[in-house]
């Protein structure tokens, strides 16, 4: 299966665990006004972008991928930059909100991407997250409250999210084809894990990061 196939797979609104509900769950959260500057990091082939502009905001897609990214451009006309996530393609303090869906997670040094993410928005400004987590972990809601701290985010939302996975695991197997792939979607770190899944939005506040 190739990279762009395995990416829609993963990412269609049919695969994507929670489907497009979960991503409107999280708008209403944060509270995003009408125009506002918004981008999909790790945004694959672009649908996510084009449902953001779609509800009305200026939204963009980052992708490391060069063959994802201009597949979004080509299928959705929508605008995507090719650029890692530790470097994002933003002026400082130019974003309203930033949505990682599914693409955290894989990313290393996950602090760094957070401080990117500190960067590039306003104060005020929204991070958005889904994502695959391990719930035999003792405290992952702690784990990730204390990292947004250390980047200067204030955890306004977490909600668990694992009802989803049900119905996405049978999905995913269907349309995957091979349960090792599955298997290493939901590896972390290179070993096994129970996957739940959340959504969690943070807002960046400065007076949170720790001195």
């Amino acid at each position: 299966m190739s990279e762009i196939s395995v990416w829609e797979a993963w990412r269609s609104d049919e695969m994507h665990p929670g489907g497009r509900d979960l991503t409107r769950r999280m708008l209403e959260s944060a509270e995003l006004l009408h125009g506002a500057r918004v981008a999909d990091i790790g945004c694959g082939t672009g649908a996510g972008v084009a449902f953001l502009r779609a509800q009305g905001f200026d939204a963009s897609g980052v992708d490391s991928s060069a063959l994802l990214a201009g597949c979004a451009r080509k299928r959705h006309g929508v605008p995507v930059f090719l650029a890692d996530a530790r470097s994002l393609p933003f002026e400082a303090r130019s974003m309203d909100a930033l949505l990682f869906e599914c693409s955290l997670n894989a990313l290393d040094d996950r602090a760094a991407v957070l401080g990117e993410c500190a960067r590039v928005l306003r104060r005020g400004g929204k991070l958005m997250v889904s994502d695959i987590y391990d719930k035999a972990a003792p405290e992952p809601e702690r784990e990730w409250k204390d990292a947004l701290a250390a980047a200067g985010f204030s955890l306004l939302r977490w909600e668990d999210c694992s009802g989803v996975m049900e119905r996405f695991v049978a999905r995913a197997l269907w349309e995957l084809g091979d349960i090792a792939r599955l298997k290493d979607i939901c590896t972390k770190g290179g070993q096994s894990c129970r996957p739940g899944y959340f959504i969690m939005v943070a807002k960046y506040d400065p007076r949170a990061e720790r001195s």
